[in-house]
């Protein structure tokens, strides 16, 4: 998605003529004429005729509302296209707004630590919150197997014992897998003997999608621009093998499709994951105050912010970025999970990602993950509910130039009353023939222009996307 609009220009309407312009228009026309009627007329005619007055007030009036019907339709076609203009980016906007309000519905979860009170301690509900750990905190493993059991089926079925309910009322799930520090074909095998185990179906194995390294913020993103009919489950293994002073922990994420809800009474309220957002590490300003007007979560509803390992410069730079848009987090609300849990490496998002639902689900309003990805930062945002919807600007351009027709029925008017009695009679059906030609004609004018203005505000659109104006 395109974070940053193009800078295109909005520009003014040009305003109507003054009320006496229209006035004195036919006057001045009027005074010409008797002008030139005072020299030209025969006075041995009179000035009792017809013919003197269709000189001195009829031509003159037709020759006046065409000339101001004209430049009407010019002032109208010029604010036809300034408003055509504005509904390009009107809908370019909404378009962008709605791209980014895009959610995923996160219908359960569940996350396994060696600290099971991890979360109260966090958010301050109970105890203090914890420093580092002075040493490695590692998950229980079970001593002895049965025999063809995977090492890793206990710790499966553990993780995806609170989903059971859910996952019984799915038909088809499909798995993202991952495992830091384990086989690939043993992770395989306890996936499928846990899934045998707690749901007493098989498993397929085209549904798990193994992944060298835990899921990211791209892999949301991806699935933002690609919405699935079928459920997705997230599995993170984070096992540490070394001396690392970092804790270990497992989690499970189930997405569900928006069209489609798990039974009432399972204990999980649906959280939304918005799209995530990628940004340079290095001016992350721009990009993330695009994600603030987006309003994915409204402002002040904003609690928490979850740091998965950022440098301090660049999460200032967040932190002051919402002092100045006003929606200023609490001290008490940013959470730096590397002083509180240890470095989690590539698997510290999901971490953060899960520790953000939790909180999500006990109340405590949205709730914003940020995480290092490579070079950039990735940042997403969590709520309890989806982001509101994004009105689609109306099209209520007049499509017909009734000014211009106007204009052309007093030129044919005028045209028509200049031969004599007799021409006139066999010239008019004629005249009016070619005049509703003419009017069918006009039909397909504004409908052309304004197809012929999209098709050059889009390539004004691509050629400004094309220039660095990020």
């Amino acid at each position: 998605m395109q974070w940053i609009l193009p800078p295109l220009e909005r520009k003014t309407r040009p305003a109507f003529s003054t009320w006496w312009i229209w006035i004195m228009l036919p006057l001045v026309c009027v005074a010409i004429a008797g002008g030139i009627l005072l020299f030209c007329w025969p006075v041995e005619r009179g000035f009792a005729s017809l013919r003197f007055w269709f000189w001195m007030l009829a031509a003159p009036l037709l020759t006046a509302g065409a000339l101001a019907l004209f430049w009407l339709s010019h002032l109208l076609h010029l604010r036809r296209e300034i408003a055509w203009r504005h509904l390009f980016l009107d809908r370019k906007r909404a378009q962008w707004q709605t791209q980014g309000r895009r959610s995923l519905k996160l219908a359960a979860w569940h996350l396994v630590t060696p600290e099971p009170e991890l979360m109260p301690r966090i958010l301050g509900i109970s105890g203090t919150p914890p420093e580092s750990p002075s040493t490695t905190l590692r998950l229980p493993v079970r001593e002895g197997t049965q025999l063809g059991e995977s090492p890793l089926h206990e710790h499966v079925l553990t993780l995806l014992q609170p989903l059971q309910s859910a996952l019984a009322a799915l038909p088809v799930v499909d798995i993202w897998l991952s495992a830091s520090g384990q086989d690939e074909d043993d992770c395989r095998l306890a996936l499928t003997q846990g899934w045998q185990s707690l749901l007493n179906r098989p498993l397929s194995a085209s549904r798990i999608h193994w992944q060298d390294l835990p899921a990211d913020a791209t892999l949301l993103d991806h699935w933002c621009d690609e919405p699935s009919d079928i459920p997705r489950l997230v599995l993170c293994l984070h096992l540490i093998q070394d001396d690392t002073k970092a804790l270990e922990f497992s989690t499970a994420l189930l997405f569900m499709p928006h069209n489609q809800r798990l039974p009432e009474q399972l204990p999980f309220r649906p959280v939304y994951v918005f799209r995530p957002l990628v940004m340079p590490s290095s001016a992350p300003e721009q990009k993330f105050t695009a994600l603030l007007n987006l309003q994915q979560i409204p402002p002040g509803h904003r609690r928490h912010l979850w740091d998965a390992g950022l440098n301090a410069r660049a999460r200032n730079t967040l932190l002051s970025t919402l002092d100045v848009t006003g929606d200023a987090l609490p001290a008490e609300g940013q959470h730096l999970l590397p002083s509180l849990v240890g470095d989690q490496g590539s698997a510290g998002f999901l971490l953060a990602l899960s520790l953000a639902t939790a909180a999500t689900d006990m109340g405590q309003q949205g709730q914003m993950v940020v995480t290092p990805l490579n070079e950039d930062i990735a940042c997403v945002q969590v709520s309890i509910r989806p982001a509101d919807a994004v009105p689609v600007p109306e099209d209520r351009i007049f499509r017909y130039p009734l000014a211009w027709l106007g204009a052309s029925a007093c030129l044919l008017t005028l045209y028509g009353l200049l031969p004599s009695l007799s021409v006139r009679l066999a010239l008019w059906p004629w005249l009016l023939a070619g005049f509703i030609l003419y009017a069918l004609l006009l039909a397909f004018a504004i409908p052309l222009t304004l197809k012929l203005w999209h098709y050059r505000l889009e390539a004004e659109w691509l050629t400004s996307q094309g220039h660095p104006h990020e």
